[in-house]
């Protein structure tokens, strides 16, 4: 019987009809042979598709004593026949498990690994390690002597030991419990002789690109055992067969495999028949005949010295396209018309990306446009599911404590009970009243902020309630003593079902369904079960191992991240997409090539993992046999790339982009220079837009030249074929209605909007009650203060401490400060430094608790604004003594309050004979200075910003506070003081800050403060006046505080922000005149959003309304009101005009 035994080799380039062959062969033998075996051996997710196709081939329809199976089901198969009981097999997920858990045990021990374990898909980087390691025959103690060799190489040794821990570890795991996959090859290495059913069995091996050693160990006791081994290889028959050739070879994979296979065949003894040429067999009809490009490219692509194709060709095409969106539109385009107009099926043709994971979308959305059907072939990720969201972020609630960012990712995954519309009034609850942690989520909520309507408390406390009822008992199901992994996943199991939550994956999938979403309703229909499949592989790997609560959090993301959707293909007739190394074609007649760029071609491949390139060149220099190294991959790719170009029978086409998605210029792969030194006449078609009508294949076609024809309609004639396409479109019924819209978004233009007096009057009243701050939002934009006044939006109120926060606490403290003072009998400037620490603290305390002091003591970072609030208060109080000291001015009054009980005759401003509007504010600080009958008057405003008087900003109503608050401070005084004469002296803002700055010692520091501490404004010129305000101001100095500086002949110097009393009068007079001015467009009802823009600054900048208003510089209508750029006499002139006009 042995004499019988033989190999042979099918061989054929792609496309020449190698595997119809041999399954032709084999029908018809086993027909001959009835009572004889026949196996045909194909990778694991090609066995259905081969089943089908030798099925078809057969006369009877059906296999009968034929079997296709992939090495693991005939594993399965010997087994059983021979009777070896084998362990339940460990597949991938379940390796991830256990290396997770052996990992978590020995981290300490491991040098290089250990900071890594913890980190997203470094466990599934040793899971291949360890894989790759069983493959090709290495053990544990293989790599202790490998290290013994590895002078000189302290990190390659460090890692390969780390790997030899986790490597051995697992082993120790597995044994007596698990087999691997790589492990039943070598069981099955060892009972194979003993099947009855291989000893007269013909073994076909078909699809394969190469084998692992230990395939090829079964190969060589295959080869001992059986009557026939057939072996289909990809390689030209008309070439030398046995020659090794060098890795830059297309066939070099194939030649290889032919000589492991002969080697073997040697040393089994076994005969080895000559091989079968299909190129040597003329009769018989290649599925290529027919088009003689593509033969041409069959036989000359990556060839050494190849020959140029001589005349003229059809079948292949290169296009160049500017991005990848537009590349897949052409696609699309092109797919449409062989489909209507050359008779193409869609299941005919196939796209193939460089990269699908840029094109994959692409794809999609192109192909969904265009109404042709396509499947998509990659394994999909179900991290984005909501069932794995939820889980992800109930676990992460548990490790984190019931964190607001873990509580609210699982309220939105959209399993739970609550609405979208709870979870919104629970989040904004939330967030205005800091609750985060899981003892803030267990207390009653009865608490509310200053802006919030008490009323809704007992909502939010049910809201609670019922989220507490949702987590609760799973949380206390896993916070037991003695917690094993299978306690977790049972806790997880029942929170599940209590969820409903397949039911909920159900109904969504219907829904799915019910919208055509038919990979979606896929994805759902099997999510559930994929899931209950992960907590069962646990519980049987892990189930009574004792684990912590972020362990078992860190087993989970490493099942939930390995987890892939595989889709099958929802209808037969469909376009095929998928990658150059994944996907198999079969009966192709057209195929696209998309992304063909020099990004993509060749692949990145999947990176080196834990061994980097320089690791594995070292170890195969050390005659170590592992998976291929990234040069190998290099021409393994390039075995692919022959093997896809050579499929389609009619048509290839390649395309690539001129820039990425995100605009950056690529150029084309290698490939594109190769195909054309082949075809000299092949050059790159650039892809156009559809113009003049023509290359319209389908209704988005239209829809898209449609729109761009009214982008640019009133721009250039429009034409008589866009005339007519319009018309198409309105004449369809289920199109009219979206034609019509288009065409009046076509013409929009934004209107300035006006509510009207009426609306007006009714939404502010008849009677303005305005702050100073209100006019100044209405000068930058009447639209955000319609939104703000008129219908009071605000921003979402957060329990955070922001920079405004700061300014406040700051104005608070100081007039805390000064009442303090005051009642110890001090004024501001008198309190004595040794008792200043103790007041500035106390300040701090009582203005800190009066703003809410659970905020300001609810982080540390909170703490430290305090801390530095004190800072600032403490360098402001001594730079303000220190002016105060130097001044004749007093302060008489901190936070000095007017309204419209004040009757002040400056701030009610007459608007018509029926409206009237009051002004109303807070000065920081009013100081006053006597001098016989007059009374000079200094306003100061604290800035915890850098704000500085803006003359410019002034003229146009966007900083007019301290001119209006100098306005009301005078008549203050003089109602104080009546009889006296009141002049004003200065506007001033004082910056509350603590400066940093650079120095030589703490004096020069001091100084440097002090430049820094200067307040900014405006001050009367007047000597006298001068003098009040700086008694150490002498000719040739520059004030310590103040703006103003004279010079050696007793002038004020042009840097001097300094002006008449005249003038400093003139400015209250023009600011009321501006503020009455804006108070009558107000009443009338003006809203129109006109943000102003002024040099490099506009309105929106900081506008808390940006997000809500719709302001859109691209749409007609919405432009920026710009602000001209004024000479400061021009602006004196109109200053003086409106003075002029209220002595009028």
């Amino acid at each position: 019987m042995e004499e019988n035994m033989s190999l042979q080799f099918i061989l054929g380039g792609a496309g020449s009809g190698k595997s119809h062959y041999i399954y032709e062969k084999i029908i018809q033998e086993s027909l001959a042979h009835p009572d004889r075996q026949y196996r045909i051996l194909v990778p694991d997710q090609f066995t259905m598709q081969i089943q089908i196709e030798v099925a078809h081939l057969h006369p009877r329809g059906g296999l009968l004593n034929i079997d296709v199976l992939s090495f693991n089901r005939l594993a399965h198969h010997i087994f059983q026949e021979v009777g070896c009981r084998t362990p339940p097999v460990l597949e991938d997920m379940g390796k991830m498990f256990v290396l997770q858990r052996v990992a978590q045990a020995k981290k300490k021990e491991l040098k290089v690994l250990g900071s890594q374990v913890d980190k997203n898909g470094c466990i599934q980087e040793i899971k291949s390690l360890v894989s790759e390691l069983m493959q090709y025959e290495i053990r544990p103690d293989d790599l202790a002597k490998i290290q013994k060799g590895l002078a000189g190489q302290p990190l390659l040794e460090e890692k390969l030991e780390d790997i030899r821990i986790l490597y051995d570890g697992f082993k120790e795991f597995l044994e007596n419990h698990y087999v691997t996959s790589e492990e039943i090859l070598e069981l099955l290495c060892d009972v194979l002789p003993e099947a009855k059913s291989m000893r007269e069995a013909t073994v076909v091996l078909d699809g394969f690109i190469g084998f692992t050693p230990i395939q090829n160990r079964l190969l060589g006791v295959m080869l001992g055992c059986c009557r026939n081994v057939y072996v289909t290889v990809t390689l030209d028959g008309r070439e030398d067969v046995y020659s090794r050739g060098g890795m830059h070879s297309r066939f070099w994979k194939s030649r290889k495999t032919i000589q492991d296979l002969l080697a073997k065949a040697r040393t089994v003894g076994v005969s080895v028949e000559d091989p079968v040429r299909m190129e040597m067999m003329p009769e018989y009809e290649k599925r290529l005949m027919k088009a003689p490009s593509l033969e041409f490219l069959n036989r000359h692509l990556f060839c050494f010295g190849p020959e140029c194709y001589e005349g003229k060709q059809e079948e292949i095409r290169i296009l160049e396209a500017s991005a990848p969106q537009k590349e897949m539109e052409e696609t699309a385009r092109r797919i449409r018309r062989l489909v209507r107009e050359e008779g193409y099926h869609y299941r005919d043709i196939a796209v193939i990306a460089g990269d699908l994971e840029k094109y994959s979308w692409e794809a999609e959305r192109a192909f969904a446009r265009a109404e042709i059907p396509c499947f998509i072939d990659t394994r999909h990720t179900a991290l984005m599911n909501p069932m794995v969201e939820c889980i992800r972020a109930l676990w992460d609630m548990q490790i984190t404590g019931f964190s607001y960012e873990s509580v609210f990712r699982y309220l939105r995954c959209g399993l739970s009970e609550l609405s979208e519309a709870e979870v919104d009034e629970l989040e904004n609850y939330c967030l205005a009243l800091g609750i985060r942690g899981r003892k803030a989520w267990e207390q009653p909520f009865l608490r509310h902020s200053p802006h919030m309507d008490p009323a809704r408390v007992p909502e939010m406390e049910v809201l609670r309630g019922r989220f507490m009822a949702e987590v609760g008992p799973f949380t206390d199901a896993i916070r037991v003593s003695g917690r094993t992994v299978e306690v977790c996943c049972s806790a997880l199991y029942e929170f599940l079902v209590s969820l409903s939550v397949q039911q909920k994956l159900e109904e969504r999938r219907l829904q799915f369904e019910a919208e055509g979403e038919a990979a979606m309703a896929r994805e759902y229909a099997q999510i559930y079960r994929t899931v209950m499949d992960l907590l069962d592989k646990l519980v049987e790997i892990l189930g009574e191992e004792k684990i912590s609560l972020k362990d078992f959090g860190q087993l989970m993301e490493t099942g939930l991240q390995g987890l892939r959707i595989g889709i099958i293909p929802p209808t037969a007739d469909q376009v095929l997409v998928g990658d150059v190394v994944r996907t198999r074609l079969n009966r192709v007649k057209a195929l696209f090539f998309v992304g063909v760029n020099e990004d993509s071609i060749p692949g990145k491949g999947g990176g080196s993992g834990i061994l980097s390139e320089p690791d594995r060149d070292i170890l195969e220099k050390m005659d170590v046999e592992l998976a291929p190294t990234a040069r190998e991959e290099l021409y393994i790719q390039k075995f692919y790339l022959y093997l896809h170009l050579t499929k389609p029978s009619r048509l290839l086409t390649l395309s690539y982009s001129r820039s990425s998605a995100s605009g950056k210029p690529i150029g084309p792969a290698y490939l594109i220079g190769i195909l054309q030194k082949l075809f000299p006449g092949l050059a790159a078609e650039p892809v156009r837009e559809a113009e003049g009508g023509r290359g319209v294949w389908h209704r988005e076609d239209g829809l898209r030249l449609l729109i761009d024809g009214m982008r640019h309609m009133g721009e250039r004639p429009v034409p008589d074929w866009w005339r007519e396409l319009l018309a198409w479109f309105i004449r369809r019924e289920d199109w009219q209605r979206e034609a019509r819209r288009l065409l009046e978004a076509a013409s929009y233009r934004k209107e300035q909007d006006r509510i009207g007096a009426a609306v007006a009057k009714a939404l502010y009243g008849g009677v303005l009650q305005n702050s100073v701050s209100r006019i100044e939002r209405y000068a930058a934009c009447a639209y955000a203060h319609f939104l703000q006044y008129g219908l009071q939006l605000r921003e979402r109120e957060e329990y955070v401490f922001r920079p405004l926060d700061m300014g406040n606490i700051l104005h608070g403290a100081l007039e805390q400060f000064a009442g303090l003072a005051h009642e110890r009998g001090f004024t501001f400037a008198s309190v004595p430094p040794e008792e200043m620490e103790e007041l500035l603290a106390e300040a701090l305390r009582r203005t800190v608790e009066g703003y809410g002091g659970q905020i300001l003591d609810s982080s540390s970072r909170s703490r430290y604004n305090v801390n530095r609030a004190a800072n600032i208060l403490r360098r402001s109080i001594r730079a303000l003594q220190q002016e105060l000291a130097d001044s004749d001015f007093e302060p008489v009054g901190f936070e000095v309050d007017f309204d419209h009980q004040a009757f002040l005759d400056g701030m009610m401003l007459r608007l018509s004979e029926d409206e009237r509007m009051f002004l109303r504010g807070i000065i920081d600080r009013l100081d006053v200075c006597e001098d016989g009958e007059n009374l000079y008057v200094r306003v100061i405003d604290y800035k915890s910003g850098n704000t500085s008087f803006d003359f410019e900003a002034f003229y146009y109503g966007l900083q007019l506070q301290l001119v209006l608050y100098l306005r009301a401070a005078m008549e203050l005084t003089g109602r104080a003081h009546p009889g006296r004469q009141v002049e004003p002296a200065a506007i001033l803002y004082y910056h509350l800050k603590d400066p940093l700055v650079e120095a030589a010692d703490e004096q020069d520091a001091e100084v440097q403060r002090q430049k820094e501490l200067r307040l900014n404004g405006l001050v009367a010129s007047d000597g006298n006046i001068l003098k009040h305000l700086d008694r150490t101001l002498a000719p040739g100095k520059k004030s310590r505080l103040l703006p103003v500086e004279v010079n050696k002949n007793g002038e004020l110097s042009a840097r001097s922000q300094a002006v008449s009393r005249k003038r400093l009068e003139a400015l209250t007079d023009y600011a009321v005149e501006k503020a009455a001015r804006i108070g009558r467009e107000i009443l009338e009802g003006h809203v129109e959003q006109n943000p102003y823009q002024r040099n490099d600054r506009t309105a929106c900048s900081l506008c808390s309304c940006r997000e809500a208003c719709g302001f859109d510089e691209r749409l007609p209508g919405c432009e920026f009101r710009k602000l001209e750029k004024m000479a400061e006499e021009g602006i004196w002139e109109e200053v003086f005009r409106a003075a002029d006009r209220k002595g009028e």
